[in-house]
């Protein structure tokens, strides 16, 4: 498996508009779209910390010698940042994911 192509969801809705008019629905099935299409798709919720949070953090990490220092750092909330949803097609085949990329992307 190929490194996969990662999409915001805006892009892939207007790619999958495209891909529903040139191809019939039976190919968006899993197991078809992976044998036909030669990829599948994949939901994920991309972490990314909060800039100011993560400066913090490894200032703490960076000074924390001794074990109160260390329950320090470790009493900083872990939840300072933000979800991206993005969708990720997972290609099997070399040459259909550069002629999807051709086709679709490339544009």
């Amino acid at each position: 498996m190929t490194k996969p192509i990662i999409l915001s969801t805006v892009e892939w809705k207007a790619i999958r508009t495209q891909l529903h008019k040139k191809y019939p629905p039976s190919y968006f099935i899993r197991g078809k779209m992976k044998e036909k299409l030669g990829f599948t798709v994949r939901e994920h919720n991309a972490w990314y910390p909060n800039a100011e949070y993560e400066k913090q953090r490894r200032e703490y990490e960076t000074a924390a010698n001794d074990l109160n220092e260390m329950n320090l750092l470790l009493s900083l909330p872990p939840d300072k940042g933000y979800t991206v949803r993005e969708i990720h097609l997972d290609f099997y085949d070399e040459k259909k994911k550069t002629m999807f990329i051709l086709t679709y992307i490339g544009r």
